[in-house]
């Protein structure tokens, strides 16, 4: 009886348990901090009461997060603009209500299509974009307000870009690195979980490959890149990597 409440409670430790990625822990801190003093700074000059709002535009650190120095920037003034455009039609559309039905539509439509079409990886989902023009709907009765909730998520969001630059001003490609070596420790450890049951081993092995594609997009999101050039496969210990760990897969 001892024994089966014992595995209970590990299997029901074990479902719960947190899980991640390997190596995201300090990246993900890192955007978490960014978006709290892009938030603390907006509420301190726009009053909190429309501060708050700038919560929308603090969450781009998370859109692409760990990427190089070129995604950041091009995520940063893409995430931006669609964040503030979404608002801002939003806004625009509000005294209409008629024009609300049609347009959020349309909106749902181009925004799903974009960000699942074009997305490297994921980020928030495009339920923010649609969050930024219910937004700006709901608000936009008052176009006082509404502007000015337009006005403080561009700068939100622009902030919140401009400090995820920050931390490469000293390594510029530090995400890079990080990322494979990342991933050769991941495949390293798979390749030395032989002896650790099955179970293990499929951990061991989901990591692995967690890592190895992730080293693998973040190089393939670094600079430069010719205009219309297919994705290439890896070379180098990420390539490497991946050959280890569908050799390991087989055995």
């Amino acid at each position: 009886m001892t024994m089966r409440l014992a595995d209970a409670a590990s299997a029901v430790t074990s479902f719960f348990a947190p899980r991640h990625t390997p190596g995201t822990v300090r990246v993900q801190l890192v955007s978490a901090a960014i978006s709290t003093v892009t938030v603390v700074v907006c509420c301190l000059v726009f009053s909190p009461q429309i501060g708050v709002i700038s919560l929308l535009g603090a969450l781009v650190p998370f859109w692409e997060t760990g990427r190089p120095l070129w995604a950041r920037i091009r995520n940063g003034l893409l995430v931006s603009g669609g964040l503030t455009a979404s608002m801002a039609v939003g806004v625009q559309i509000a005294p209409a209500r008629w024009a609300v039905v049609p347009a959020s539509v349309v909106m749902i439509l181009v925004i799903g299509w974009i960000y699942y079409t074009f997305m490297l990886t994921r980020g928030p989902s495009p339920v923010m974009m649609i969050y930024a023009a219910v937004l700006g709907t709901f608000f936009g009765l008052n176009q006082s307000v509404g502007w000015s909730m337009v006005a403080v998520t561009a700068v939100a969001s622009l902030l919140s870009s401009a400090l995820l630059l920050l931390p490469l001003i000293l390594s510029p490609r530090g995400p890079e690195r990080r990322a494979v070596a990342e991933a050769a420790r991941a495949v390293a450890r798979f390749r030395k979980a032989g002896s650790s049951g099955e179970d293990g081993v499929r951990g061991a092995r989901d990591a692995a490959g967690q890592a190895v594609a992730a080293a693998w997009l973040t190089l393939q999101s670094a600079w430069p890149r010719r205009s219309g050039a297919t994705v290439r496969r890896p070379r180098g210990r990420a390539h490497r990597g991946r050959s280890r760990l569908r050799r390991g897969r087989r055995r």
